[in-house]
């Protein structure tokens, strides 16, 4: 009976849009409508459909909102009309996939001369607020686990079970850890503005544990206090674990760092349209077979540019979770997550300014676990291993002067790393230490060389992986400037900001660059992409794959 009751109301319904449609067009009257009216899961389609729109325009807008009760002049996509074939008669459809952000959308036809809104539809809604959504995995310390992330509006018990069987038949189940913020938390706007924000839900952890090395692993989550409601239930998602921590094991990941965002219609904030080729390529390899397909990504740095607008998250989110939901997703703070005037690190060579949008840091440490020893600083500066690579990552945001607490983890994680173990180091960090695009005019490249390169070389770091300028580059190995006798005697850089923000400054442009190469930059180009790291026991390859074609380029 109750499936004879869903059949029902879904007639009643489509007779009811058919009704109004025609009322309207009788009456000559604009109209919009949204078909259906509740989305199954995130990233379905809604078809908006319109009519009786005199002299219409190909730039007339289709706006979508939410909340829904945003003003008109606050929505955060638009599609223009003129994608419909019909549009010069007054009417069309078109169909837009929307994401679930646990509060409710509306469309409205906005009129390209006037600005004004001629119609507005019907609300839409998803079947659960608390469908799991934003999935991502993370490392921990320890090679036989695995974090996993996810959010809901307000699951009552929020679980996680995993299995080495795609039915999950025997599974073992894990209670999740639950936190969440809010508005106030936030610095300043735009961040903390009511119509910036929207209620991030609850962002749940579990860790799946005695994983067997190199084993694929099921897992879902959900509201175990609504087992038989599968809106409040994922997918079943996998991974392949971890190979164990020994210098034979061979390792492949991923590296790149400034994505943002790249929605499928456009945005009012910025958006960042090479990530979605970025993400293309990324998700191209994971499809490959098992010695090919790299087993944890690194971002380092610049993840969402929300820089205050809540809503970037939640689609970055969505764009990255077809790789976040396979691989561990490892992530370094940079300065659109992190700076504002009056944080605690300001010294009197630089200025840190306004990037975060006032976020503050907020919601990245809300909505990251990253294996740092002190809850305080997990995300910040941390390390661990990963097949036979120790990966250190650091804050370019934070004091890392000597005496600081920054400064004093890094020197004695390096000190102590087990070469016979892990006998490739990467160090990661969003400014960099060294590139040809921009010369180091707020100083803190300069003072990064002063304070660690000598760290570096005595404890003979293999690779050090930057962002922040949006392109790619490759040094010798190198000290003060100066290749080494070869790749082998002193760290190799490489900028690798270039996975989807499309600002970039031309070499040597208004005279803060290197327009002619300089002898210790190897290779660079303006292209966007991703880089690839295999490493074995002897060799470490370094490649970078161009987002037009998924090419190596270097």
């Amino acid at each position: 009976m109750a499936v004879g009751r869903r059949v029902y109301c879904s007639w009643v319904v489509a007779v009811a849009v058919l009704v109004v449609a025609v009322l309207h067009s009788a009456e000559g009257i604009p109209f919009l409508q949204a078909n259906p009216d509740v989305l199954q899961r995130s990233g379905d389609s809604v078809s908006v459909s319109w009519g009786n729109i005199l002299n219409p325009s190909p730039n007339d807008r289709l706006a979508f909102y939410v909340p829904a009760t945003r003003n008109d002049s606050e929505f955060i996509a638009y599609v223009s009309v003129g994608a419909s074939p019909t549009w010069q008669q007054g009417h069309g459809s078109l169909t837009v996939p929307l994401i679930n952000m646990r509060l409710p959308w509306n469309v409205r036809f906005i009129n390209n001369a006037t600005n004004k809104v001629m119609a507005t539809s019907n609300t839409i809604t998803f079947k659960s607020w608390n469908e799991p959504t934003q999935v991502h995995l993370s490392a921990t310390n320890n090679p036989t686990e695995m974090k996993a992330m996810w959010v809901s509006l307000n699951a009552k018990s929020p679980c996680l079970s995993f299995s080495t069987r795609p039915t999950l038949y025997d599974a073992l189940t894990m209670t999740a850890n639950t936190s969440t913020y809010q508005r106030t938390d936030l610095c300043t706007g735009p961040a903390n503005l009511d119509k910036n924000f929207i209620p991030p839900g609850l962002q749940h952890s579990a860790v799946m544990f005695g994983l067997l090395p190199n084993t694929i692993y099921y897992y879902a989550m959900g509201d175990c206090a609504a087992p038989w409601d599968k809106s409040s239930w994922s997918q079943t998602f996998n991974f392949t674990s971890g190979v164990p921590v020994q210098p034979d094991s061979e390792t492949h990941i991923i590296a790149y760092g400034d994505m943002g965002v790249a929605p499928p219609w456009p945005i009012v904030n910025d958006e960042q349209p090479p990530a979605a080729k970025t993400v293309k390529w990324i998700v191209n390899d994971l499809h490959k077979p098992s010695k090919e397909r790299p087993s944890l990504a690194l971002h380092i740095g610049d993840i969402s540019y929300a820089r205050g607008y809540a809503y970037l998250w939640d689609l970055f989110f969505a764009q990255v979770q077809p790789i976040t939901s396979q691989i561990p997703y490892m992530v370094g703070i940079g300065n659109h997550e992190y700076d504002w005037p009056g944080q605690p690190f300001h010294p009197n060579w630089t200025t840190y300014g306004t990037d975060s949008g006032g976020e503050c840091g907020v919601p990245y440490n809300a909505r990251f676990q990253m294996p740092g020893a002190d809850p305080a600083t997990r995300n910040l500066w941390y390390s661990f291993n990963w097949g036979n690579i120790h990966f250190v990552f650091m804050s370019t945001e934070h004091d890392f002067l000597p005496g600081s607490p920054q400064y004093a983890f890094i020197a004695n994680d390096l000190a102590a790393v087990d070469r016979s173990r892990t006998p490739w180091v990467i160090f990661n960090g969003h400014r960099p230490m060294y590139t040809s695009s921009v010369r180091q005019l707020d100083m803190i490249g300069t003072h990064m060389i002063e304070v660690f390169e000598p760290i570096f070389k005595k404890y003979k770091v293999d690779l050090c992986l930057w962002g922040h300028v949006h392109q790619y580059e490759r040094t010798c190995g190198m000290f003060n400037y100066t290749c080494a006798p070869s790749d082998d005697d002193a760290p190799v850089h490489a900028v690798v900001g270039m996975a989807g923000n499309n600002y970039q400054v031309s070499w040597g442009n208004r005279g803060q660059g290197e327009q002619h190469q300089p002898d210790w930059s190897i290779f660079r180009t303006m292209e966007w992409g991703y880089t690839r790291i295999r490493t074995n026991a002897t060799h470490l390859d370094f490649q970078f794959v161009g987002m037009q074609r998924g090419q190596v380029h270097d």
